[in-house]
This record gives C-alpha cells, structure tokens and sequence, in this order.
C-alpha cells in the first residue's frame, strides 16, 4: 500500500516560512493543528488550504498497525529542500543539484526529518 499523508507540522513551517501567522485567524488554525491534527479552514483565504488531518510520525505508524498492515518505509516528499528559498535559481546548478540529491537520498526515511517534510508517504504491506 502506498498512501501519502500531510505533516503535523506542515502549518508551523509554511505558515512561519510565508508570514502566514501574522493573521490571527490562521495561527488559530495552527495551534488546532498542532493540538490535535485537525485542520478546519473557516476562512474565506484558500491559502490556508481546506479540511484535512494532519498526522505525527507515531499516528501514522499506530493507523498502519491497526489496519493490519506493516510498515515498510516512510518517505519524506519534499524533505527539508523545499525550505531552499532560491531553489528556482539553483535547480540549473547541477553541482549543487547533485549535493541535494546525494544528501535527499542519505536521509528521505529518518523519522526525525520525516515529519519536517509537508508530506509523507507510507510504504505498508501484508503481514
């Protein structure tokens, strides 16, 4: 089974990373996401995406379990490079490009930089 998820986090870091805090209204919606993972957007602003649940790490790993499946692997989307401010700038830097990939691959599956990535996909399997 493959299944992609959004981050607990993915709210802090977007929302500190594009000033989308300095609006009351979207750091309430912050604190509910950090709180428990449920992020309802009553606004009329679409930036501040739609209805969904935002997971940690250990509740993805508990729904996999429960589904009676095994986790295989989680993998981080966008990793920390979606945090590169001038990445339209250095994607024709090949060098660079290259160091990126080399560093992505060494660490897409550490569960601590896992949840640093707006979205997660999990590797599940028959027991």
């Amino acid at each position: 089974m493959l299944a992609a998820v959004i981050s607990r986090y993915a709210s802090l870091m977007d929302g500190f990373n594009r000033d989308l805090v300095d609006d009351d209204r979207f750091f309430a919606l912050l604190k509910n996401d950090l709180e428990n993972g449920i992020h309802i957007n009553r606004t009329e602003n679409v930036e501040y995406f739609t209805t969904a649940f935002f997971h940690t790490i250990e509740e993805i790993k508990e729904e996999v379990k429960e589904s009676g499946l095994k986790l295989s692997k989680l993998i981080a989307v966008e990793s920390f490079a979606w945090i590169i401010k001038n990445f339209s700038e250095r994607i024709s830097d090949t060098k660079y490009m290259d160091k990126l990939r080399q560093v992505i691959n060494n660490v897409e599956s550490n569960e601590d930089l896992v949840a640093m990535s707006p979205h997660i996909i999990v590797v599940a399997e028959k027991n």
